[in-house]
């Protein structure tokens, strides 16, 4: 799948599901109740317990059901072992030249983190995919609208802190997107292992997607 295809996936989804895990054999379970939910982009994170594992796992499983991206890559080194690991996708909380031209050189999109608009600019200039804002939930919906005035041109993803009920406002006020962490695989769910909490969790969010198509 080009870079491309990922991109226009991501356009039509609108969600990433970010699984920070402190059990790696869970990440199976997890991901099935995902995509029992309708989540169709996966993010693990590198502050995964043991993320190679896991990021292994997932794609001995999932490689053909889900896109899976790899987050809180704050280096071109990690970028590029996880690409070779299989991530389709590359998620930073940073923004950093070297990492955007590592995900490029082997087509996979990246999402860089920034806030202000200086750095969304500056991620544009870079190479960047998408620019993903970043603690959104700090500054809500109306700074999506904000950055979008001056600068309609460019890709935002919401990600930090954010609802499950709070996404339709998010993507109304501009958003490409939005990442989800515990609002749909909880901690607390993960633990007690209720995973049908979490497919209920991620049929929420799905659901309000559709209805803004």
């Amino acid at each position: 799948m080009s870079r491309i295809d990922v991109l226009n996936i991501l356009r039509k989804e609108k969600v990433i599901s970010i699984v920070r895990l402190e059990e790696p054999k869970k990440i199976v379970p997890v991901i099935e109740a995902l995509i029992e939910g309708g989540i169709r982009i996966v993010e693990i994170t590198m502050t995964t317990t043991d993320p190679l594992m896991t990021f292994r796992k997932a794609v001995k499983h999932f490689s053909r059901d889900v896109i899976l991206g790899v987050g809180s890559v704050v280096d071109e080194m990690t970028a590029q072992q996880m690409i070779l690991e299989g991530a389709q996708l590359i998620i930073t909380p940073t923004n950093r030249r070297e990492t955007i031209e590592t995900a490029h050189r082997y087509d996979i999109p990246i999402l860089s983190g920034v806030l202000t608009p200086e750095e969304i600019l500056r991620a544009y200039e870079y190479g960047a995919d998408m620019a993903k804002i970043y603690p959104a939930a700090f500054f809500g919906p109306n700074y999506i609208k904000a950055i979008k005035d001056p600068m309609p041109q460019v890709d935002l993803i919401a990600s930090g802190g954010i609802g499950v009920k709070d996404v339709v406002d998010w993507i109304k006020a501009g958003a490409s997107g939005v990442g989800l962490g515990s609002a749909l695989s909880h901690r607390g769910l993960v633990k007690k292992e209720d995973y049908e909490g979490i497919t209920a969790n991620a049929k929420k969010v799905t659901k309000l997607v559709r209805s803004l198509k």
